[in-house]
């Protein structure tokens, strides 16, 4: 795991483009049956993603150890974003179905989380933080048409980013 540390408002003003890419951009979030975690020290957020391809992906064993627990979601809890087709995750051997762009919510005490390869090009990413409440684990459905779409950056379309933001149900 890729750990970041955060930096001083004033030494982000006097950083380039390449410099605030450094500091701030996670370039490679899909690897093949691998998952991939950033943790930020911005917000105690770990940012990360899973792409199982050819084998079964377990989210965390060894990660759990570097951020001083037994298990990964000991004191966190975990947003699952399916970004491709229908797929099966488990949840402490329970079985949950999430469909494209579907959310699978993971409550904080959860102690295993596997996703089984069964197709090709199943990606899901996911954000992680630290919580006290423990809400159960749940499938949530994104909501594309109560989604909001903006703009930001210059008209040129080289540097006009479009931004979808979505409401769970």
């Amino acid at each position: 795991m890729e750990v970041r540390q955060s930096i001083h408002s004033a030494h982000a003003k006097t950083l380039d483009t390449q410099g605030l890419r450094d500091e701030f951009l996670v370039e490679q979030v899909f690897v093949a049956d691998e998952y991939t975690m950033v943790y930020s020290h911005i917000d105690r957020i770990i940012v990360g993603g899973i792409m199982p391809v050819a084998k079964t992906v377990s989210v965390g064993g060894e990660v759990g150890k570097q951020l001083g627990v037994s298990f990964f979601l000991e004191r966190r809890e975990l947003g699952v974003i399916q970004h491709w087709r229908c797929r099966y995750h488990y949840v402490d051997g329970k079985c949950y179905e999430i469909g494209h762009r579907d959310a699978l919510y993971v409550g904080k005490g959860a102690k295993e989380v596997v996703s089984p390869a069964l197709m090709p090009r199943n990606r899901r990413s996911f954000i992680t933080t630290a919580h006290r409440l423990t809400p159960p684990t749940q499938r949530r459905k994104l909501l594309p048409l109560m989604s909001r779409r903006s703009r930001w950056g210059t008209t040129s379309p080289a540097t006009a980013v479009p931004s979808n933001k979505y409401f769970c149900s």
